[in-house]
This record gives C-alpha cells, structure tokens and sequence, in this order.
C-alpha cells in the first residue's frame, strides 16, 4: 500500500490545498521549513512514496526524504515507518561496511615524536590556565558553564602568545596559536590539539588544530561506559557541556566540525551503541552534517538543539539534562524549564553572542566570574568519565611508601597520559603539579 504523503505532512501541521491533477493530484501549501508561502507541492500519489518539491530552498525527495529531513529518522526508521520491504520479500537488513567492522581499521594515531610534544606542551598549557597569567582565560571557561572539575578533568589549558614549535621536537614545523588548548586523548594517546584563538571573535577560524593530529573522536572512551544512549556533538565545548550535565545518562563524544571522524574507526565505534542522538549545531550546515550521519548509522536520529548548539544552551541557563531526558523518555519527562527562569515550558531568550572573544590579559578587561553549574550538581558520577578520556585509573599500589611508611597515595600523570601513583608526603608537588586539588585515596596509615 503506497505511504500517504500527505497525511505525513498534515500531521506535522501543515495544511495544504489540492491545485492540480498532476501525477495523480498535486497539493500546495507554506513550507514545512522555510514557512515560505504555497511554494511547496506534494504530489502523494507518484511512485510508491509519493513526491514534494519546494523551489525556493531545494529540497525534494519521496516520503522517506521528508522524513528524515523533516523529523530526523534515520534512513533504517525512514524505511521502516513506510513500510518498505526488498525485492527478494527478505526481511530488510542495513549492513555496516566491512572496512568499519575490522578490529584495527585503517587509521593512523599521530607519529610518536609528535604526541611527545603535544603532551608536554598540553601540560604546560593546563599549569598556566591555573596560574595568574591564565585567570582570565580560566574565567572565560567558567562563562561557558563549565565547571573546575570537567575543565581540570577535560586537561583544558591556556596558551598565552602565538609561538612555534620546532621540526626536531614535533616532526615538523608547527604554529601554536594563543587561546584555549583542548587535548584529544583516546585510549591514553594523544590525537590531536584544537586551540581556540583567542584573537578571533567569529567565523571559522576560531578553533585552530595543530598540523600533524590525527581525525579523532572527542571523548571517545566515554563509548567504554555502555550508556543506554551516545549524543554526537559538533564542538568539544558542547561535549563537555552534556558530559557535566548528564553524564550520568548518555555518552558524549564530538566530532570536532561537521566533517569530522568520517573514517571507519570513528563510524564502526557509534555504530555499536544502541542508539545516537546526532546533535549538531542547529542551522543549515549543522543539519546537512547530521544527514551524513543517519544515512550511515541505523541507530542514529536527529536532536537538534533548541539553541544554536548545547553550550550556548548551557550558557543561557537551558537545562540540558531536561532536554536530553526528554529524547531519551518522551513520554516520562515534564516540560522543560530553564534552571534559573521563571516561566514555565519555556527557555529564556539568548542575550549573549556566539563564542565571544577572549579577554587579552594586556587589555585590561575583566569577565564575570560566574559558574552556571550549582555546587550540589558536581557529583563524582557525572564527573567521572571526562577523565576517562585520558586514562582508566589504576589502583593505589598497596605497599607503604618506602620512605615514610605511610599509604598517602596521589595520582598525578606519567609521560603518556596515564594515571600513576606518587607519595604526597614525600612528593607534595605531585599534587599541585597540574594544579589539581586531589582528595581521593589520601588516607595517612602509621606503618
């Protein structure tokens, strides 16, 4: 029975009015997208899915085009919900492609002498983000919504003048912009290094890689934790804003741009899951970028922000565990409400411009110092797994220490981004090292 098109469209809200007997019927009415008046035709009577057009903004397809653009199923849903069946009368199967079920697929993590500047200059990076000459930058963060825990978590750090790394310690020749350094780790190596450039206001050169990274997935080991559920963000700051968030509920990993991870280690990774809620920034390329992922991921549907993009969300007051919750369980939540705003089911509107430029420290600007996040929100559940990116932590060695005979054990992290243990008795700058404030596992016994 041919899918009815039409009652597709109605449904949505969009009423139509019968103008032709064109292909069986053609019917006009405003555009379910741009609103633009009787320019949109359905024709739900050609072919087996029926047909829509709109001139003005281009798009056109059958009935499992509309609705993957319209309500952002994926192409297995899409084909589904009209009930298409194969020639063979096989009951329908979506395969991954070989190449991403390989249990090494072909990609490359960066050469080695690269992550071993990387690593040390992302560490010398995340001591001056805690230290006087990274105040500003550290409150930039905090203005974000972020919280010291993620961001300390996260090995954020602060990069205060553009300098160049030489060839004999990077394998090459690299500029190191000033701004915000975001470390990529994954399964303990060093992927890549976006840097936010601080000197940009707007536009596509505000995130900055450092040549010589490799195509990644932000946060992947987060994969490890088995959620019910993973969201795929654009940037790394909408993934670590979700990750604070909730955490606790769904996965988060980024992709870094809209062409990020299109490799077949990133894609054979979310395919696993069982389901993908593809967040990408809520515009036209934002849009197109999520298509590229549900054409290619059975599990994958569309969760466009109700802002321009989760940290902006975060940043306005939006509350971001709501409004995943209510994906996830769209008949068990409540109306969302923004956490500091005062009308009920609404969000406040957004004041504030997109990704605002860093304060120079020369020019005498202050931020405010402000930290969305309540205090009683920071649990150690939520907070665990943006660590995880970085290291599974090892357990304490069991032994005292030879030198004070007592168990003051710290973590503090080794030349490869693992997690070691160090005497905080006897080594106290293991634990102000990275300007991290560590209270786990400090238990002084008498020998």
């Amino acid at each position: 029975m041919p899918t009815d098109l039409l009652s597709l469209v109605e449904l949505d809200g969009f009423s139509t009015v019968r103008k032709s007997t064109s292909r069986g019927g053609q019917y006009n009415g405003p555009c379910p997208w741009c609103q633009g008046t009787d320019r949109f035709r359905v024709q739900p009577h050609y072919g087996p899915y029926g047909f829509f057009a709109r001139s003005q903004c281009g798009r056109s397809g059958s009935a499992v085009d509309y609705l993957m653009q319209k309500r952002g199923l994926s192409k297995q849903a899409a084909l589904a919900e009209v009930g298409w069946i194969p020639k063979d009368g096989s009951i329908p199967s979506f395969l991954i492609p070989a190449s991403a079920c390989e249990q090494r697929p072909r990609w490359n993590d960066p050469p080695q002498p690269w992550q071993d500047a990387a690593i040390d200059f992302a560490r010398q990076c995340q001591r001056l983000l805690w230290s006087q000459q990274g105040t500003l930058a550290l409150d930039y963060l905090r203005g974000r919504g972020l919280c010291d825990k993620v961001i300390k978590g996260a090995m954020l750090g602060y990069h205060p003048s553009v300098a160049y790394g030489p060839a004999h310690l990077w394998g090459r020749a690299v500029k190191l912009p000033q701004g915000i350094v975001i470390p990529w780790f994954i399964e303990g190596l060093l992927w890549r290094v976006t840097i936010r450039d601080e000197t940009v206001a707007q536009g596509s050169g505000r995130y900055i890689q450092i040549a010589g990274g490799s195509n990644g997935l932000y946060l992947a080991d987060s994969l490890r934790l088995k959620r019910s559920a993973v969201v795929l963000v654009e940037g790394e700051f909408d993934a670590l804003s979700l990750a604070q968030e909730c955490g606790d509920l769904v996965a988060v990993v980024a992709a870094g741009t809209t062409q990020g991870s299109h490799t077949p280690r990133w894609v054979s990774m979310l395919a696993s899951p069982p389901w993908v809620l593809v967040a990408f920034d809520a515009e036209e390329q934002g849009d197109r970028a999520a298509t590229w992922w549900m054409e290619r991921l059975e599990n994958a549907e569309r969760l466009r922000p109700i802002w321009k993009d989760a940290n902006q969300m975060l940043q306005d007051g939006a509350d971001l565990r709501a409004w995943v919750a209510s994906a996830l369980f769209p008949f068990a939540t409540g109306p969302q409400t923004p956490r500091t705003g005062s009308g009920p089911a609404t969000y406040p509107a957004r004041t504030s411009p997109h990704n605002p430029p860093l304060s120079s420290p020369d020019a005498g600007e202050q931020v405010e110092e402000t930290n969305l996040v309540p205090p009683g929100r920071e649990t150690a559940e939520r907070l665990s797994y943006p660590h995880g990116m970085l290291a599974w932590m090892a357990p304490p060695p069991v032994t005292a220490c030879p030198d004070c005979h007592t168990h003051n054990w710290q973590p503090y992290w080794g030349k490869w981004a693992t997690r070691s243990w160090g005497c905080g008795t006897c080594h106290p700058e293991i634990a102000t090292s990275l300007g991290r404030d560590y209270d786990e596992h400090e238990t002084e016994v008498q020998p």
